[in-house]
């Protein structure tokens, strides 16, 4: 490994030697701080007292650096430096090394002779270079003309001087935990970042040391060399160290040319094991136990506090035995194992029926098998009353005069005796006792009283076993029920407010009201006719209108009163109204949705408006218009859920949404399809409607209620002959060949002779 030794700390320390933990961390933190402190007292007060100070000299400004928003700066950044003062006048600027308020300054880059122009101040760029070395004692002065010709160096004749840092990267370290036990492993990170990019920095030459308190190594060797700018380190903490020493480590980084350097300090914890355990005080029998363990490292192995850290993968036994006799039980548990939160829980079921009235818990801890810490706990056995009661009362609130009415629900019933008090909370006074088997009870509130009754019932099985319920109700001498009407207004519209009064004391009242703008001003008052239960009035708002109305009525009569009130606010808001081009879509088919945007009372739309739209669950778009109507568009994606969706448009500058459903997927093309303009299903729905009124009318003149030929009538059979001889039928055909065109001519009756004519020739001819 590379062990190259770094440039840039001070001379006269020998290699790494001066990085050994030899004074106090925070006393060397506080040096650079005195030495700036001094430095700005010496540097002020020389500066005011240098000669040659003119008046037409203004300021000095030097912007701060663009990746810190500081007076520190990068390699590679270009610094801006404002030069103020009358116009034509010229100065030197140096930018320099000096460690106030010693030594010389060494020039880094020189602008001689810098003119002011016109506008009074002179802009002068300078790009620190890579090459550059990190330190905090770089400076920006402005001197008067001729500070370079006489040889420089001289930082306390400056008109102006401004500090500033040049620093490559950042060097940050860290350790896992923030604690340790002895045995432990710590695990050291360190990471050192680019300012500019955030990038791990080039590998250069590092070292760590850790040490305790009494500066004893923790590492062996007690350096550890590496070339990473990003890296951890593990070391193991001796089982046999002080457990009163805290630990403290060190990281230092240079890169390869020595150019940038970094280094961090932080200090860790070593304590003690110890253990905290948890559990309740009483279990009935057959009950859950839980168990908590809490391992810690702690300052105070007696007594761990909650808030130390957690020690984890420590071994916990737990032995859980009768107080009495202090014989085991089989609740116990061993090898627990503490997790990352230091933490373990053992759950166990009590037997039906117990052998011990107070069982002990005992918590064994072991860390690293060196390590040794214990805990105890207990808790009760014992029947538990399962009474339960809970009191309602018939209203939540309450007028004066009215009887106020409470019943007890208990589990498990049982003849059971309920005692009752009503206490008056303001002043603790019993206004109610009494005592019974009845599970209900009812007070009459006196019409004087007004205030917070206390109701509380205790419920007694006879059994050694209570159980107790409170309830609170406000009493008033009355409530007053409002409405407006229009709850939300536009200027020059009335609002018609209407209130009813319910009370047992209040009975023929004089009504007063007020009409408050934004709550404060009153802008109208009067009253309305006593004797009535309630009442309206109507407000004319003007225009232009408060942004709030507030009514109050107040019920009055004979020293009582009662007292409500409702607002109603102006409509200040802009509506989006929406419409799509159809009811249903295909996976993959795009919805065309028309808006419009409408403002409604004293509020303005902006110049564009940007919408955003879902298809909850499937799509979203961003869109964005001057217009306050138009179209939107969102493609329904092909994997998208059939069925009925919720689409949600929402405009970001005003706030307005709105909300349409739509259907997703293939649907009855009936329903969907439409016959100039109509729906299909219409339309067939009304040819159906119409071939079933043709058919009846059609039916209906068919039968005797039409004007058509009747229908032919089903003769009825002749009535059986009478006795005598047997009639035979007919012996002449009752069908005969036309003599024309021989078809066949049917005959209907057996006369003869008889004159037929042929249906398919018209010849007429003579049947015998």
């Amino acid at each position: 490994m590379m062990r190259t030794r770094p440039r840039a700390f001070p001379a006269g320390l020998s290699g790494w030697e001066h990085m050994v933990p030899s004074a106090s961390p925070s006393g060397r933190a506080l040096r650079p701080l005195a030495l700036v402190l001094a430095f700005v007292t010496i540097v002020a007060a020389l500066v005011v007292a240098a000669p040659g100070v003119r008046a037409a000299f203004n300021n000095l400004e030097v912007e701060p650096g663009l990746y810190t928003g500081t007076n520190l700066y990068v390699p590679t950044e270009t610094m801006r430096i404002h030069v103020r003062a009358d116009p034509s006048d010229v100065y030197d600027v140096d930018i320099f090394h000096w460690v106030a308020p010693f030594g010389t300054a060494t020039s880094r880059a020189m602008f001689d002779d810098q003119t002011i122009p016109g506008s009074g101040e002179r802009l002068i760029t300078y790009t620190v270079p890579d090459t550059l070395e990190d330190n905090f004692w770089y400076w920006v002065g402005v001197f008067g003309p001729g500070y370079f010709e006489g040889g420089g160096g001289n930082p306390v004749t400056a008109l102006a001087l401004q500090r500033f840092e040049v620093r490559g990267y950042d060097l940050t370290a860290w350790t896992d935990k923030p604690a340790y036990l002895p045995g432990d492993t710590v695990i050291v990170n360190w990471a050192a970042l680019n300012l500019k990019d955030g990038a791990p920095a080039p590998a250069g030459v590092g070292e760590l040391q850790v040490w305790d308190d009494s500066r004893t190594s923790l590492i062996t060797p007690r350096r550890h060399f590496f070339n990473a700018s990003v890296g951890t380190f593990s070391f193991t903490i001796p089982t046999t160290a002080d457990p009163d020493l805290d630990g403290n480590f060190r990281v230092w980084f240079n890169d390869t040319a020595g150019d940038r350097m970094g280094s961090d300090f932080h200090t860790f914890e070593i304590d003690f094991l110890g253990v905290i355990v948890s559990v309740g005080s009483v279990y009935a029998p057959g009950d859950i136990v839980t168990v908590d363990v809490w391992t810690k490292v702690t300052d105070f192995p007696g007594a761990p506090r909650a808030f130390d850290p957690p020690a984890e993968d420590v071994r916990v036994n737990l032995t859980i035995s009768d107080a009495t006799t202090g014989a085991s039980t089989s609740y116990g548990a061993s090898d627990l194992v503490t997790a990352k939160d230091g933490r373990v829980r053992h759950v166990f079921q009590l037997d039906p029926t117990p052998t011990a009235a107070t069982y002990d818990v005992q918590a064994s801890a072991t860390a690293h098998d060196a390590l040794n810490a214990a805990e105890s706990a207990s808790f009760d056995v014992q029947e538990t009353p399962r009474l339960n009661a809970v009191l309602t009362l018939d209203r939540s609130n309450y007028v004066s005069g009215e009887n106020a009415r409470g019943t007890v629900a208990v589990d498990p019933a049982g003849n059971h005796t309920y005692q009752w008090l009503v206490t008056d909370t303001a002043t603790g006074n019993i206004l109610y006792a009494a005592a019974g088997s009845v599970a209900a009870a009812t007070y009459t509130i006196p019409s004087d009283y007004t205030g917070t009754l206390e109701w509380e019932v205790t419920v007694n099985d006879g059994q050694g076993n209570t159980a107790t319920d409170t309830v609170f109700a406000s009493v008033a001498y009355g409530y007053l029920a409002m409405s407006a009407s229009p709850f939300e207004y536009t200027a020059g519209e009335s609002i018609a407010v209407s209130f009813s009064l319910r009370s047992q004391v209040i009975t023929t009242p004089t009504y007063y009201y007020e009409v408050l703008a934004d709550g404060v001003t009153v802008v109208r008052a009067g009253n309305l006719s006593a004797g009535t239960s309630g009442g309206s009035f109507t407000y004319l708002t003007p225009n232009p209108a408060a942004g709030s109305y507030t009514f109050v009525v107040t019920a009055s009569q004979d020293g009582r009163t009662v007292r409500g009130q409702i607002g109603a606010a102006q409509a200040a808001r802009v509506v989006l109204s929406i419409s799509t081009d159809r009811a249903s879509y295909l996976p993959g088919e795009t919805i065309r949705i028309s808006y419009g945007l409408t403002a409604v009372g004293p509020v303005a739309l902006p110049q564009s408006f940007a919408f955003f739209v879902t298809l909850l669950g499937a799509a979203a778009s961003g869109q964005a218009t001057t217009s306050p109507s138009g179209e939107l568009q969102l493609r329904v994606p092909a994997n998208a859920n059939e069925g009925e969706q919720l689409l949600v448009v929402q405009e970001l500058f005003t706030g307005a949404q709105a909300f349409e459903t739509i259907r997703i997927g293939s649907t009855n093309p009936l329903w969907t399809t439409e016959v100039a303009g109509i729906p299909t299903f219409a339309v067939l729905l009304a040819l159906l409607v119409a071939l079933l009124i043709v058919g009846f009318l059609f039916l209906w003149r068919r039968t005797a209620g039409g004007m058509g030929p009747r229908p032919t009538v089903e003769k009825l059979a002749p009535p059986p002959p009478l006795a005598g001889p047997e009639r035979r039928p007919p012996t002449s055909p009752m069908s005969v060949a036309c003599k024309n065109c021989a078809k066949t001519i049917d005959l209907t009756t057996s006369k003869r002779p008889i004159e037929v004519m042929c249906p398919s020739c018209g010849e007429t001819q003579l049947v015998t």
